[in-house]
């Protein structure tokens, strides 16, 4: 069978399939045991899916026709590439023996790194990731956007992890644990092709030991698969706009729209490459002719996306029209505020906060000439990596959206090739002032400070869990009578009743505390995230605070994410919400 015949009959067998394939018959098959409700919505998406499928359908029949009547022909005509490495960069830079090799022991490493302490208990977003999208079969997981909570990408990935070895702490969080790796690799292959191996080497190695990076590594959320796709997005957009070349523009596409697929944040990187791209083909003055295969390969990038989104999109749009998705509304909260992102970056750093002020102000003095000084390298990559961060920052800060750390984590790998050849820059100018006759390799001495630094940071990412609801539960177990009760509040309130330990009292209210309250016996609270607790709960808060006495906290490596358990201070004691 010829290629043109193939395509006929396959666009013959979309369109067809478009017309006689009913909404419900799809939302059946998909999506057997959803409620009314999320039918319908579904229904919505599935009509959606059907018009696609037919305009598929219908391009691909145009396409062979055209391609039958010899209308279809790729250009061949070169232009000179868009980008290409700057060939003024310090030797330093690309010298490095055993490369492959080192890279290698890179890998292993960072993989054995991140298998440590991949099976302590969830946390809280990720028990709600579990429990509302990832037990689900797959038909349901792509077909539910009931929360921004859902990682879409991930909780397929998540769910084919634990059918195939079961429910683990370990196995839900496994595609993390890949991509994490596999983000190191990437962030290599990106820093080697711009800035030379030497970069890449450093730059694979303080990501392989960084603590963040392993902790996101180990988080049973989509934020890794993001961080692996802006990196490999940005590698294949640099290789086209180098090499003119369609297999590289496919690459791009097909990484960016499971990017989004994962996480919809990742929409700015792409429209930040977009920017830049369409600026680079205004500066070449032959915007015409050129524009086309870029237009194509972010057309591309939009109809994959479409694809994978088709099912949900109606879903995604209702949710994000709401005020308040996303943390937005009318009540403002400390959250939306840039300086709240700022000084919550630092502590998660561990700066203390008697040191903010300093900090920031450093931050400033280094990040303004360092930035000039990488822009002048490469305006291209230093454009290209930082252009989607500020954009998601700019968006989120306009509609009043919490700016949580986590959401800017993808330019993680930008931010320390940028700290790699600053530091390799410095040590260079250092030995030249002070050590002109000494080896070349101590240039590398700044690079080598801050690898063990991020090392002597190690220890605590596992002294202790995200979240010790297991440790907290086992003391509670353990010293409880048998006329006890135990009563659980907030984000542990659902971690503990839908997971953990399934038997425990979830209250909302005064009320469902003096409900579930022991009458013969002690009363045991559990709960975590305490301003919170205060905020939302102020008559259990304060009821805390007279009632009951503290009797030991669980600490986590979550921010602000401590288990604390308290007892009530008489047995059979009535509580008050004064």
């Amino acid at each position: 069978m010829g290629k043109g015949l193939f395509y006929v009959l396959l666009s013959i067998f979309l369109i067809l399939a478009a017309v006689f394939t009913g909404n419900e018959q799809i939302t059946h098959f998909l999506a057997p045991a959803a409620e009314p409700g999320m039918f319908s919505k579904i229904n919505d998406g599935a009509l959606l899916f059907r018009i696609i499928i037919f305009i598929d359908g219908i391009l691909l029949l145009l396409y062979s026709y055209y391609q039958y009547k010899g209308n279809i022909q790729a250009s061949t005509e070169k232009y000179p590439p868009l980008w290409t490495p700057n060939k003024n960069q310090p030797t330093v830079w690309h010298e490095y023996s055993y490369y492959w090799q080192t890279v290698s022991i890179i890998l292993i490493a960072a993989f054995i790194l991140r298998i440590i302490s991949l099976n302590s208990d969830l946390w809280i977003d990720e028990v709600f990731t579990v429990v509302n999208y990832v037990r689900l079969p797959i038909g349901q997981i792509v077909t539910d956007y009931s929360t921004d909570n859902q990682h879409i990408f991930f909780s397929v990935l998540s769910h084919i992890s634990i059918t195939i070895f079961g429910e683990h702490s370990w196995s839900i969080r496994l595609p993390s644990l890949l991509f994490g790796v596999a983000s190191i690799w990437a962030t290599m292959k990106l820093a080697s092709l711009v800035f030379g191996k030497r970069i890449a080497i450093y730059a694979g190695l303080l990501m392989a030991i960084s603590y963040h990076h392993i902790w996101f590594s180990q988080n049973a959320r989509g934020y890794a698969i993001l961080l692996f796709g802006a990196t490999l997005s940005t590698y294949y957009l640099l290789k086209a706009l180098q090499h003119q070349k369609w297999r590289y523009w496919i690459g791009y596409a097909t990484i960016s729209a499971f990017s989004i697929w994962t996480h919809i944040t990742a929409v700015f990187i792409s429209l930040a490459h977009g920017i830049v791209i369409f600026i680079l083909l205004i500066n070449d003055g032959n915007i015409k002719a050129r524009l086309w295969t870029p237009l194509a390969g972010f057309l591309l990038t939009a109809w994959i996306t479409i694809h994978l989104h088709a099912l949900i999109l109606p879903q995604m749009i209702a949710f994000y029209m709401q005020p308040g998705a996303g943390g937005g509304g009318l009540r403002k909260t400390a959250m939306q505020s840039p300086m709240w992102l700022l000084q919550e970056t630092l502590r998660n750093l561990g700066i203390s906060t008697s040191y903010h002020w300093i900090a920031i102000a450093g931050i400033l003095a280094l990040t303004i000439p360092v930035g000039y000084w990488l822009f002048k390298q490469d305006r291209v990559f230093t454009t290209i990596s930082t252009l989607p961060g500020v954009l998601l920052f700019a968006t989120m800060f306009y509609l009043g959206r919490n700016l949580w750390p986590r959401m800017f984590f993808f330019e993680m790998s930008a931010i320390i090739i940028m700290i790699v050849i600053a530091l390799l820059t410095l040590g260079i100018y250092i030995r030249r002032k002070l050590f002109n006759n000494a080896s070349k390799y101590y240039a590398d001495f700044p690079l080598v400070i801050l690898s063990i630094l991020f090392m002597m940071k190690l220890p605590a990412l596992y002294q202790y869990p995200k979240q010790d609801f297991t440790g907290a539960r086992d003391y509670v177990r353990k010293n409880m009578g048998n006329n006890d009760k135990v009563i659980v509040l907030g984000h542990a309130g659902f971690v503990y009743t839908s997971y953990y330990a399934k038997e425990w009292k979830n209250a909302l209210s005064i009320t469902d505390m003096k409900k579930y309250q022991s009458t013969n016996g002690y009363t045991w609270v559990l709960y975590s995230i305490p301003d919170y607790i205060e905020n939302v709960m102020p008559e259990i808060s304060r009821s805390l605070k007279k009632d009951y006495t503290l009797q030991k906290i669980f600490h986590g490596t979550l921010g602000n994410g401590d288990i604390f358990v308290q007892k009530s201070n008489r047995s059979g004691q009535k509580i008050s919400a004064r």
